[in-house]
């Protein structure tokens, strides 16, 4: 608390606390209502970034070790008052419906301030398949709940027609319309239906909608590596190219110290296209072996 802060509870509070509201012999009834120049913005207000309206959001709120206790942390639900700033560490939105945001006080306390001073907003931002704890409080209707015990189940468990329950893009929604919804005598499409809704899944519970096309094209230029069908090589060394991205020293780094940032594609599905590619052209090296040459 600051000086003036005390100062201003000390003009209101002192000498003499009025004994009736006319009493004003020793204490002048202005003066009570100098406490409000003691109270300092401490409410915070998570606001969706993408209707623009107040939500619920669950912080995770870091106090600095002091003498007295260590370094502890506490969940708190949003909209909240904070603790006195000096004591905190940092503020964190926590949890699987939003997208994690860190507001680190050890560098100081100006940037939080600023946002108190805008009345709390805190601008939040809602991942793909989750809900709002104002729709879905227990967290039993979001994309992801959706799913049984066993490996991989999101991918199987996941039903092309909930898509609009959680994105309106439209080419989202074609996609699954035309794509990945079963008809009567699928046979060997069935394959490709399962393919395109596990890369649909994908696509909308990691926020990486544009990387709907790249799965696709890889896995034509596979099947069609597969058929023999491709005349030329430029596809394959757009898929050499991704591969050593993945799996270059720079990304690995960077994914060691942002686990959860950078990884655009799923990490099972390009092991699968270089093993796929290395066993096909391991077939084409036996097919096709060279003849001997004569002297």
């Amino acid at each position: 608390m600051s000086n003036s802060s005390i100062a201003a509870l000390l003009c209101a509070l002192y000498p003499h606390f009025p004994a009736h509201s006319t009493d004003n012999r020793y204490h002048l009834q202005a003066l009570r209502h100098l406490y409000v120049l003691a109270a300092e913005p401490r409410l915070l207000v998570p606001v969706d970034v993408d209707t623009n309206m107040p939500c619920y959001a669950l912080l995770e709120v870091t106090y600095k070790g002091t003498q007295w206790y260590e370094q502890t942390k506490e969940e708190l639900m949003a909209p909240t008052l904070l603790p006195e700033l000096h004591l905190l560490k940092q503020i964190k939105v926590k949890g699987p419906r939003y997208w994690e945001l860190l507001i680190d006080l050890s560098k100081g306390t100006q940037h939080l301030k600023s946002i108190l001073s805008k009345d709390g907003v805190l601008y939040v931002k809602l991942r793909a398949g989750q809900l709002s704890y104002k729709e879905d409080p227990m967290g039993w209707q979001s994309l992801l709940a959706q799913t049984v015990a066993n490996r991989n189940s999101e991918a199987r468990a996941f039903k092309p027609e909930t898509i609009s329950a959680f994105t309106s893009d439209p080419a989202l929604l074609s996609f699954a319309e035309y794509f990945c919804k079963p008809t009567v005598n699928m046979g060997q499409k069935q394959e490709i239906l399962d393919l395109f809704s596990s890369v649909l899944y994908e696509c909308v519970t990691q926020e990486t909608p544009e990387m709907l096309p790249a799965y696709i094209a890889m896995d034509q230029a596979m099947r069609r590596l597969g058929r023999r069908e491709m005349s030329e090589t430029s596809e394959l060394w757009q898929i050499k190219l991704v591969l050593e991205f993945f799996s270059s020293r720079s990304h690995q780094e960077r994914l060691q110290n942002h686990p959860k940032r950078g990884l655009f594609m799923n990490s099972e599905f390009l092991p699968v296209v270089k093993c796929t590619i290395d066993n096909t052209l391991d077939q084409w090296l036996q097919v096709f072996v060279p003849l001997p040459c004569v002297h």
